[in-house]
């Protein structure tokens, strides 16, 4: 009877603090995703303007490049990294997407044809890259590098960093009361059992395995909050011989080059925007 007792208090007290933890831990996704998404770099916009003039330009002189597939291509582009969104908040953003393909156009203008070729050879290959990995695969590649040419503001890490605290304290009171319901109704599926209550002892351990579920649930919450805003980035490579090599992200590498002068490469070497990058960690020293 006591830890009966002891299981329907634990459920009250679970009835309020697991909605709270849910209610409170959603307010604070919906205030990340009202709050600034970033402050976008000119890494961002030559990203956009090179992919912009790749999808203008070679759709024809022979590049076996359709009007509709660049077309497809290039609003799919858009919508994964907001642009939209970056043109109506951050008119210099716009401006350096205005800039920066004129350089390419620049570049374009006094390159040869051999580059011009290689350059719109390059785009068809990332064309038919999106088409065999599937646009949904290709559209996290994309934002992936969207957050790292636009890294969020200090208000809006303050802010997380906040929520991050928040969601750490409800963490820890919503694993321990868990925690503790979920030993207390094991214990009395034990006792149920042993009377020989074999309906009553299944409820109660099903119970008990829900009781960690949400524990579960409500430690990973503080880990969902954790901001990045490093522009480092890495590629894994395999050898022939299966030997793995981690190098750093030539996507990155390329778009930060935003300063080149316009008789640079840089202006007429088109780089593929959706490599499987990742942010580093410790162990890639070993490779």
């Amino acid at each position: 009877m006591i830890a009966t007792t002891n299981v329907i208090q634990l459920k009250a007290l679970l009835s309020v603090l697991v909605p709270l933890s849910i209610f409170l831990s959603a307010g604070v996704t919906a205030q990340v995703r009202v709050s600034p998404i970033g402050d976008p770099t000119p890494a961002l916009a030559m990203y956009a303007a090179q992919t912009r003039f790749a999808a203008d330009t070679c759709v024809s002189g022979g590049s076996a490049i359709e009007e509709k597939e660049a077309s497809i291509f290039l609003k799919d582009f858009n919508k994964a990294i907001l642009l939209k969104w970056f043109d109506k908040s951050n008119p210099k953003f716009a401006a350096d997407v205005r800039s920066f393909y004129t350089n390419y156009d620049s570049a374009w203008g006094a390159s040869s044809q051999e580059i011009r070729q290689q350059f719109c050879s390059s785009f068809r290959m990332d064309i038919s890259s999106r088409n065999e990995e599937g646009s949904r695969h290709w559209r996290s590649a994309v934002s992936y590098f969207r957050g790292k040419f636009s890294p969020l503001s200090d208000e809006a890490v303050d802010r997380l960093r906040k929520m991050d605290r928040i969601a750490s304290t409800l963490s820890v009171v919503g694993t321990v009361a868990s925690t503790v319901a979920s030993v207390s109704a094991a214990g009395d599926s034990v006792s149920s059992a042993r009377s020989g209550d074999w309906t009553t002892s299944n409820q109660q351990m099903a119970a008990s395995r829900n009781f960690n579920q949400v524990a579960g649930a409500m430690a990973n919450l503080a880990a969902d909050q954790s901001p990045n805003a490093e522009t480092v980035s890495v590629l894994e490579l395999e050898s022939e011989d299966g030997t793995l090599r981690v190098v750093r992200c030539p996507v990155v590498e390329h778009f930060l080059r935003y300063q080149d002068p316009i008789d640079s490469a840089t202006w007429t070497t088109y780089q593929q925007i959706s490599l499987s990058c990742r942010d580093p960690v410790p162990a890639d020293l070993e490779h």
